[in-house]
């Protein structure tokens, strides 16, 4: 008998020949990410509105309560100097979720000297936030905010509760023995977050090529939004409140 011309197609186990271009992918997208970082951008918020009329003034953790009239009677004695400090500023974009480098050590909300240190602090969504107490007496740290709702009860110098901030949005905290004692924590869904010295100045380091929305927040001045352009090298936008 002769042979087909046509060879017989063998079925049976394939041979298994390594994939290991597909070890290549992660490794490949790393280095283009990376190689997108390349622009900076960088400026100065500059308060020029007048907030002294506003500053804390809706600040009431027990509205609704018999503790209200004098939680609210506590606000003149902790009035707030407005600075670039209570500033928070953001970008939103479709290139925000390259995450940024990492920074430097946990965001804290200190109790110091009967007060909130810093009075404004921003932080990303799944941050979590320490609150040391740096006081010799006691607090109670708390907040009725829907963003977050917490209650880390009595605690004394030294010691330290965190939360974690699941959610964005702003949210409201007290201490429940010092009705002078209030701040803010603002959680915003981007990694991209940062907060101006007091000269006002602030950066975004490592920032993808492209066009942001820049948020800037203040809790007695509102929102603000614009857009900016980031290119290679360093892009100056400055902000007046």
């Amino acid at each position: 008998m002769s042979r087909s011309p046509f060879r017989t197609r063998r079925f049976g186990r394939r041979s298994r020949r390594p994939r290991w271009w597909l070890f290549l992918i992660p490794a490949l997208w790393t280095i283009l990410a990376t190689s997108a970082l390349a622009g900076e951008l960088r400026g100065t918020v500059r308060i020029v509105s007048d907030a002294g009329s506003m500053q804390s003034s809706t600040l009431d953790p027990y509205a609704g309560t018999l503790n209200s009239a004098g939680a609210s009677a506590g606000h003149d004695a902790n009035m707030h100097g407005t600075t670039p400090r209570d500033v928070v500023v953001y970008l939103e974009g479709p290139n925000t979720h390259i995450s940024p480098r990492p920074g430097t050590g946990k965001p804290q909300l200190k109790q110091i000297n009967q007060s909130f240190e810093p009075h404004v602090l921003g932080v990303p969504v799944g941050a979590t936030v320490d609150f040391p107490n740096g006081d010799l007496v006691y607090h109670n740290v708390f907040s009725y905010s829907k963003t977050k709702k917490f209650d880390l009860g009595y605690y004394g110098k030294g010691r330290s509760k965190q939360v974690t901030f699941d959610k964005p949005g702003v949210v409201q905290v007290f201490c429940d023995i010092h009705s002078t004692m209030s701040a803010y924590v603002l959680v915003v869904d981007s990694p991209f977050v940062t907060q101006p010295d007091d000269a006002g100045s602030y950066s975004f380091a490592d920032l993808p090529n492209g066009t942001y929305t820049l948020r800037i927040w203040h809790p007695d001045l509102g929102d603000r939004a614009m857009k900016v352009t980031v290119v290679d090298g360093v892009t100056n936008f400055d902000v007046n409140l």
